[in-house]
C-alpha cells in the first residue's frame, strides 16, 4: 500500500472513529429520552485500485417495526379501559355501597322504617313531618343519581371535543414531521432522530382512537382509522366534533349530540377502541344504562306509594284537593266505571255530606267536574292550568274520598290514582321526581285514614276515624313485597322489593367498576411489558454504550498514532528527495 492510500484510509478511519464517538456520546444522553431509540453509524465505501475505504456514513435508528405495532395495539386498549375504569368510579363514589347509610337502598328503607312508625300513631304530625321528610330524602337521592349521571355524561361529551382537538393537533404534529423527513432526506441528512418523535406522536394518537397505519417507500406515515376513514396521508383529514354544553336524560345520539366526522362521514359507532370509543360507550350507553334502571325505580317506587296513598285521605281531611295532572279541558273524554263515594267532613271526621257517584254516566271532564260541583259543602273548577280543583265551602271543613269500585281510563287507575289528588310523588324519571306540593307546604296532609264505605254512612256520622291506619298498613305491606319492575338497561325484568332494586343498582355498578378497574390494570401490565420489551430492543444500554466508547476511544488513539506515523513518513522521504 502506498503512503497516499495509507493516508487517505487512515483518516478516513479516524472520521468514522469521530461520528461513531459522537453517536455513542448522543446516545448515553439521549438515554432517558421518551421513543428515543440507539442510534448507530452505517458507513458507505469505494473500491479503488483494489483498496475500500469508507466514504461517508448514515445514523439510523433501531425499530422493530411488529412489537411496536403490538405496543400501539396496547395502548389503544389502556385509554379505552382506564378511561371507562376513571368514570364508572366517579360514579360508584356517588352511589355508595349496599351497606352505606346514605344510599338509595338506605333511604327506602328508611322511608319504610317511617311509614311503620306511622301506622302505629296515625294522626302523629310529627311522625307524619318523618314520613314526608324520608320520601323527600329518597326523591331528592334519585335527583341526585340522576344529576350525576347526566354530569358525567356532559363530562364525556365534553371531553370527546377534547379528545379530538388533540388528536387533529397530533396529526398536525405528524405531518410536520412527515415534511421534515422529506426534507433531510433530500439533503442526505440523518432522519433518525425525527423518526423517533414521529413514531412517539403515533403512539399518543393510539391512545385516543384504534389506528392501522404504514410507512411507505417514501418514509411516509400514513394513518387510518380502524373505521377505515384516512387521518393522514399527503395531508392531515381533520376530525370534527361539537360538543354540547348541557345534558339530560332525554339527550341522545344521534339527535342531541353531533357526529364525530372525517371528511364529513360519521364514524361514531364504529369507533373500537381507545380513548374516544370508550367515551362515546359511556355517554350513550353504559351511562343511559344506568339512568335508565334509576328511572325504572322512580316509576315503580312513584306507582306503587301513590296507588296505595290515593286509597286514602287525610285526617284532618284536606279543605282542597288539587289534581297532580295539568292542562285538563271540559270536552276531554272521560271513560270510567263503578261508584265513587265523595264526602265533605269536618275536622274531627263527622260527615257534612256524603254523595256516591257513578262515574259510567259521565263521558266528559267537564260532566265529571259539574256533578263534583253539584255536591254541598263543596266546589270544583278546573284552574288556569287545567288542574281540576275541589274546595270544600266551609275553611273549617274538609273533602275526603273513598275510591270505592271506580275504574277510570285504560289503566284501570281509582278516581284518586287518576287524577292524582293524593299522590306523595310527581315527576316522570328519577330526573324529575319529587314530592307533591301540597305535602311541602304541610306534611299532616298526607293520607292515613280511609272513608267509611259502610253503605248507610249518613251526615253526622263519623266518616274518619283518627286512628284508622289502614292506608299506612297496606304501604308497610307494599314495601315488604316484590313488586315487578320492567327490562331497564343491562337488568332483566324481575320481581323483588323496591329495597332490593335499590341494592342491585348499586352492586351492579359496584362490579362493573371492578371489571373495568381489573381490565385497566392487566392492559396497563400488558403494555409496561410490551414498552419494557422495546426499550430493551431499541432503546439505550447505558453499560453497552459505555463500553463502546471506551474501545472507539482506544481504537481512535491507534488510528492518530497510525497518523502520526505516516505524516513522519512523508517528511523522511520528502527529505530525502531534497
Amino acid at each position: 500500500m502506498s503512503l497516499t492510500s495509507a493516508l487517505h484510509s487512515t483518516y478516513a478511519g479516524l472520521s468514522k472513529i469521530e461520528s461513531q464517538l459522537s453517536i455513542v456520546s448522543s446516545n448515553i444522553t439521549n438515554a432517558d429520552k421518551a421513543g428515543y431509540t440507539v442510534k448507530s453509524y452505517e458507513s458507505d465505501y469505494i473500491t479503488a485500485n483494489g483498496i475500500t475505504v469508507p466514504i461517508s456514513g448514515t445514523i439510523v435508528g433501531t425499530l422493530d417495526e411488529d412489537l411496536y405495532e403490538s405496543v400501539i395495539e396496547s395502548y389503544t386498549e389502556v385509554g379505552y379501559y382506564s378511561t371507562l375504569a376513571d368514570y364508572i368510579e366517579q360514579y360508584v363514589n356517588t352511589v355508595g355501597t349496599t351497606n352505606g347509610s346514605n344510599t338509595l337502598s338506605a333511604y327506602v328503607n328508611d322511608f319504610e322504617g317511617s311509614i311503620s312508625m306511622l301506622e302505629t300513631s296515625p294522626s302523629d304530625a310529627n311522625t307524619k313531618a318523618n314520613v314526608v321528610d324520608d320520601a323527600d330524602t329518597l326523591a331528592r337521592e334519585l335527583k341526585s343519581l340522576s344529576a350525576t349521571v347526566q354530569d358525567l355524561r356532559l363530562e364525556a361529551d365534553q371531553d370527546i371535543g377534547e379528545c379530538v382537538d388533540t388528536m387533529n393537533e397530533l396529526l398536525e404534529e405528524l405531518a410536520s414531521l412527515n415534511k421534515q423527513i422529506m426534507v433531510l432526506t433530500a439533503n442526505g441528512s440523518s432522519v433518525a432522530d425525527v423518526e423517533d418523535d414521529r413514531m412517539v406522536a403515533l403512539e399518543e394518537l393510539s391512545e385516543y382512537i384504534d389506528v392501522t397505519y404504514y410507512i411507505n417507500n417514501n418514509n411516509q406515515l400514513r394513518i387510518y382509522a380502524s373505521t377505515g376513514a384516512t387521518l393522514l396521508d399527503s395531508k392531515v383529514h381533520e376530525i370534527t366534533y361539537s360538543a354540547v354544553t348541557s345534558v339530560t336524560s332525554q339527550s341522545v345520539y344521534p339527535g342531541d349530540f353531533s357526529a364525530i366526522t372525517v371528511n364529513s362521514v360519521d364514524i361514531t359507532t364504529t369507533i373500537k377502541s381507545g380513548k374516544l370509543a370508550a367515551l362515546v360507550e359511556l355517554r350513550d350507553e353504559i351511562l343511559v344504562e344506568e339512568q335508565e334502571k334509576l328511572d325504572e325505580m322512580a316509576d315503580v317506587l312513584t306507582e306503587t306509594v301513590n296507588t296505595i296513598f290515593n286509597e286514602g285521605t287525610s285526617y284532618p281531611p284536606r279543605s282542597e284537593l288539587t289534581s297532580d295532572i295539568a292542562g285538563l279541558t271540559i270536552v276531554d273524554a272521560f271513560a270510567a266505571t263503578g261508584d265513587l263515594r265523595v264526602a265533605v267532613v269536618d275536622y274531627e271526621g263527622v260527615v257534612q255530606e256524603v254523595v256516591d257517584l257513578d262515574l259510567s254516566v259521565y263521558a266528559t271532564i267537564g260532566g265529571v267536574v259539574t256533578a263534583l260541583d253539584g255536591i254541598a259543602g263543596m266546589s270544583a273548577t278546573l284552574n288556569a292550568s287545567g288542574e281540576l280543583v275541589l274546595t270544600a265551602d266551609n275553611g273549617n271543613e274538609g273533602i275526603a274520598m273513598n275510591q270505592m269500585d271506580s275504574s277510570v281510563g285504560a289503566d284501570s287507575e281509582t278516581f284518586s290514582m287518576y287524577f292524582g289528588f293524593s299522590n306523595v310523588f310527581t315527576g316522570e324519571g328519577a330526573e324529575y321526581i319529587r314530592i307533591c306540593r301540597y305535602l311541602r307546604t304541610s306534611s299532616e296532609s298526607l293520607a292515613s285514614s280511609t272513608l267509611d264505605n259502610d253503605v248507610a254512612l249518613a251526615v253526622g256520622d263519623k266518616g274518619i276515624i283518627a286512628g284508622d291506619g289502614t292506608v299506612l298498613t297496606a304501604m308497610s305491606a307494599a314495601l315488604a313485597s316484590s313488586v315487578s319492575f320492567n327490562a331497564a338497561g343491562d337488568f332483566s325484568a324481575q320481581s323483588v322489593t323496591l329495597s332490593k332494586y335499590a341494592n342491585r343498582i348499586i352492586s351492579c355498578v359496584a362490579n362493573a367498576s371492578e371489571d373495568a378497574t381489573e381490565e385497566s390494570k392487566t392492559v396497563e401490565t400488558l403494555y409496561d411489558k410490551l414498552k419494557s420489551t422495546l426499550s430493551n430492543k431499541t432503546g439505550v444500554n447505558i453499560d453497552e454504550e459505555t463500553t463502546k466508547m471506551v474501545e472507539l476511544e482506544s481504537q481512535y488513539e491507534a488510528s492518530a498514532t497510525m497518523l502520526s506515523t505516516i505524516l513522519e513518513c512523508f517528511d523522511t522521504l520528502i527529505a530525502a528527495m531534497n
